[in-house]
């Protein structure tokens, strides 16, 4: 580990010498180097797209899911409206149901992301001696935040256009 680090250390060593000529470091361990590092990035872009689209497919999904159990109990929003729950009442019902959703996901994210860097861990240790991927608290944090907001964001607009119904129109309402 020490000489990896040293010569890590010099390859990103970019001070110039007086004559302005660089030391480049070359050789297998370079190159090795040098392919992780191409590696992880063209990774990590991959990854951060995959993972916006995931997250607006999710929002999507999530809001259709909020719609269609709004949609359903669309006359109890107006019995519950009519015997005079307020508005935010009626969002407190549904943001509990999407609490529930969203800890179930961020539960089975976790599993899954801690299994994937495992697994890509593992055979990147097979095949050039180094792990790449660390899940820790950073990033189920990162994991758990992404989640909240992308699901307060696909309750709120559905469940709130809902809330603000009046109670007859509710009622009325054909399912």
């Amino acid at each position: 580990p020490a000489q990896t680090k040293y010569l890590s250390e010099l390859y990103q060593n970019d001070e110039y010498r007086q004559d302005d000529s660089r030391n480049k470091l070359s050789g297998f361990f370079i190159d090795n180097l040098e392919a992780v590092d191409d590696t992880v990035k063209q990774m990590s872009k991959v990854f951060l797209l995959v993972g916006i689209a995931l997250a607006i497919f999710s929002a999507l999904l999530l809001s259709n899911f909020i719609s269609v159990s709004i949609s359903q109990k669309q006359k109890d929003i107006g019995i519950l409206r009519a015997l005079g729950a307020k508005g935010n009442e009626v969002f407190k019902i549904f943001v509990v149901e999407t609490v529930v959703i969203v800890s179930v996901c961020i539960f089975v994210a976790t599993i899954t992301s801690i299994v994937i860097c495992n697994v890509i861990n593992d055979v990147m240790t097979q095949s050039i001696g180094a792990e790449l991927f660390v899940f820790g608290i950073g990033s189920f944090v990162l994991l758990a935040l992404i989640s909240v907001i992308t699901a307060f964001l696909a309750t709120y607009f559905p469940v709130n256009k809902a809330a603000k119904k009046k109670p007859i129109d509710s009622i009325r309402t054909i399912c």
